[in-house]
């Protein structure tokens, strides 16, 4: 996570970087957004397609059901 802003009572705008040993290889890294009460309020999967560069940023919009205070990458995987 580089950083974020949360825009509004339903989304949050994450700027993510991604490092891939091979960046011809899919990926999915989820992001989850959560409340000043530590619930969960969005939860975002990111696809990411094959590419050349091994270091990748993406900006993304998480959406919420409730104003979230911070959003972090739970995970980042191959995709199936």
């Amino acid at each position: 996570m580089v950083s974020f802003q949360v825009t509004s009572d339903q989304t949050v705008e994450a700027l993510i970087t991604v490092q891939r040993p091979d960046p011809s290889v899919r990926a999915v890294c989820t992001l989850v957004a959560q409340a000043v009460t530590y619930d969960t309020v969005g939860q975002l999967p990111v696809e990411l397609a094959p590419g050349t560069a091994e270091l990748e940023q993406h900006r993304v919009v998480v959406r919420t059901f409730k104003r979230a205070t911070t959003v972090t990458v739970q995970s980042c995987r191959k995709a199936p």
